[in-house]
């Protein structure tokens, strides 16, 4: 529902009162919902989050924990749930599991099981873990529902009614105090128990959604972390480290492993099955990069061990040694270190050309977060070193041997991915770092720091890898931040300036699908204020008309659940920059910084840009508020100009209500459509 209000300067060109002005917009939201959308939309083909358990085919076991846990059990029951009986105990095993319904302070409560494992690196260590169902998920959480618990040697999952609600990875081994009794409640019934564990097979059914752009994974908790991108035989095939718990899972290590989606129009999207599933205990995935080598698909990872084993017993050292030895790296395979855990890069290659790949199991450098590419020069592949490690390197293949060519730069850290656009070559780094150079000046020219110089593509969204398409455009994708590490899948195009700096653009193939829109005013100077419905998503546009060198336009969003805030996104004409702040409400706007003077847009919160909307004449702006009850608070992509895109996101903060402030200049056009959620 909106409604619209005059502040204290004038509305041109809208020539009624604000109680005419709310009937209009009723009438014209009503036609809106009678409307056919106009736009095309997205389709994104999401694998079946249901399985099945076939039990038949085995027999039921004594109700006790194996004693070699490694074998793992699953535990299939009915559990009759109750709203109303909150921290309730439905079963459980002594020093093992519990299951239980548990209030958290929120409007329903959940379905919880954990799980306790002796630690590996020690016997006498302890520590538990948990997975959780929230009953509001549910479309009939009262009665009765079949659960399903298993683990499987590596992860400890929750299945209620067939459907997989959560999982987080494991590091030991449960164990069953001797001689204890299983305690259940009345509400548990028919109970059977199975080890080793059961292998469940997803059912064949899918589901569609309508966006890719703001997706996250179908499940309460589930994230899209660092993403990795490649154009091959004809598709966009996007990976990304699949996250739950925002970096928390497996005791706050992360356990992240690839997920896997593809296109090759950027409309119809299809979620493959895992490429490299984790099988083992010690496995949690660092970034590195997709590529076509010699006519095959590669993905390089890195394994990040040393988070869940002690560095003295992984390969980290071993491969170091070799390369400061003899200059260069010398490949690994797994088999010939059994007593050592793999720590270090790998990859593996699709067999099938779509999304079958075949893990190498070896390690061919010291870096955990490998860039690998081709060689622009034809030859052999290069390498920019991450995490643990640094400089460029280069070999004939992946198995070769790894030489340094520039031991300091980049300067390593956070993961690189390198690009071309017209008469420059690119490096982008992780969450503010670019370098550029223009070929002309020959391949040995040394990259210039983007950041430095003011205009660079970086709009919020984390760790973006950019892929070159068909036509000469180049993809951008990354993750936005909303309440720590992992959030919601972004894209966007890039955009060339003359002198080679970037900004950024929406992608009009992945553009929301859109209702007709709704005009707010022909003209505004002044204010403008705008009530809004907080579960809606919309997206508002207008013109911003004033000389290059001058005028001001600001939006301030409201949330009545913190009215002595408000989040302000500014433009300003004169300084040519941008920004988003949180500020108490009626205070004047901090000044927020560029990451030249070190701002951080990957924080989503309290950033500018500058540079890259310098024209003259009018600038276009379009923003976008997205809202869902996965999220907490509402996520802002501005895009001005078609030249720049910024994000912001705060937690807890939807919005209620807008503000459009004008100053010295004249804001035209003003129209408001909403878009559905996926």
């Amino acid at each position: 529902m909106l409604f619209l209000y005059p502040g204290d300067g004038e509305i041109l060109g809208v020539k009624i009162m604000k109680h005419s002005v709310s009937a209009v917009c009723l009438c014209c939201l009503a036609a809106v919902l009678c409307c056919s959308c106009a736009s095309k939309g997205v389709k994104v083909k999401q694998l079946s989050k249901y399985w099945d358990f076939d039990a038949k085919t085995r027999s039921q076991e004594p109700l006790k924990l194996p004693e070699q846990g490694a074998q793992g059990f699953t535990l299939l029951m009915d559990a009759a749930l109750d709203l109303t009986a909150k921290d309730h105990s439905l079963l459980r095993i002594p020093g093992a599991v519990t299951v239980e319904t548990k209030d958290t302070g929120q409007k329903t409560a959940r379905l919880e099981a954990s799980l306790t494992l002796r630690q590996i690196y020690g016997q006498d260590e302890f520590k538990t873990l948990s997975v959780f169902v929230p009953l509001s998920a549910l479309d009939k959480p009262q009665g009765k529902h079949q659960l399903t618990l298993q683990f499987d040697g590596v992860s400890w999952t929750i299945y209620l009614d067939g459907r997989l609600h959560d999982s987080n990875p494991v590091i030991g081994y449960p164990v069953q105090t001797t001689g204890s009794e299983w305690q259940t409640s009345q509400e548990v019934e028919n109970i059977r128990y199975y080890t080793p564990a059961l292998k469940p097979k997803r059912i064949s059914s899918s589901s569609t959604v309508s966006n890719i752009q703001y997706w996250t994974p179908d499940f309460h908790n589930a994230w899209v972390g660092d993403v990795v991108t490649c154009w091959f035989k004809g598709r966009y095939h996007l990976f990304y480290l699949f996250d739950r718990r925002h970096h928390g899972s497996k005791f706050g290590t992360g356990g992240h492993w690839y997920e896997h989606l593809s296109t090759a129009d950027f409309r119809h999207w299809t979620e493959h099955e895992t490429p490299i599933p984790l099988r083992h205990q010690w496995e949690s995935y660092g970034t590195g990069t997709a590529f076509e080598y010699g006519g095959k698909m590669y993905l390089t990872y890195g394994y990040h061990t040393s988070r869940i084993r002690h560095r003295e017993e992984t390969t980290y050292d071993m491969i170091l040694q070799t390369a400061n030895k003899f200059g260069y790296t010398v490949p690994l395979r797994f088999e010939e270190v059994p007593d050592l855990y793999p720590e270090g890069a790998s990859y593996a290659v699709c067999a099938n050309d779509l999304d079958e790949f075949v893990p190498s199991n070896i390690l061919f450098h010291y870096c955990e977060n490998p860039s690998v590419f081709p060689d622009p020069s034809g030859e052999g592949l290069l390498m920019y070193a991450n995490y643990m490690s640094h400089g460029t390197w280069s070999a004939d293949s992946l198995e070769g041997e790894w030489k340094a060519l520039n031991a300091d730069f980049p300067p390593g850290g956070d993961c690189t991915f390198p690009f071309s656009m017209g008469d420059y070559d690119y490096i982008i780094g992780g969450f503010h770092n670019i370098w550029y150079r223009s070929r002309s000046a020959g391949k040995d020219a040394p990259y210039h720091d983007m950041t430095l110089e003011g205009c660079e593509p970086y709009n919020g969204a984390s760790v973006p890898s950019v892929t070159k398409i068909p036509g000469g455009r180049c993809v951008m994708a990354g993750w936005t931040s909303n309440e720590g590490w992992g959030g919601n899948l972004y894209i966007c195009e890039l955009v060339q300036h003359e002198n080679g700096q970037l900004g950024t653009k929406w992608m009009k193939e992945i553009m929301p699908r859109m209702e007709p829109s709704v005009t707010l005013a022909d003209s505004v100077t002044g204010s403008l204020r705008v009530d809004l419905d907080k579960e809606d998503c919309y997206m508002l546009s207008f013109e911003i008309d004033s000389p290059a060198d001058s005028g001001e336009v600001s939006i301030a969003f409201e949330n009545r659940e913190r009215p002595d805030q408000v989040l302000e996104w500014a433009l300003c004409r004169d300084e040519h920059r941008a920004s988003y702040t949180l500020h108490p409400k009626g205070s004047e706007r901090p000044r927020a910084k560029t990451i030249s003077e070190g701002g951080r847009p990957e924080s989503m919160k309290d950033y500018a840009i500058q540079g890259g909307f310098e024209k003259d004449g009018p600038l276009s702006i379009r923003m976008m508020v997205y809202n869902n009850s996965k999220m907490s608070g509402s996520l802002v992509d501005t895009e001005i100009d078609r030249s720049r895109t910024m994000l912001d996101h705060q937690a807890g903060f939807k919005f209620d209500a807008m503000t459009i402030s004008v100053k010295n200049a004249k804001a035209r056009n003003l129209k408001i459509s909403k878009f559905r959620q996926p």
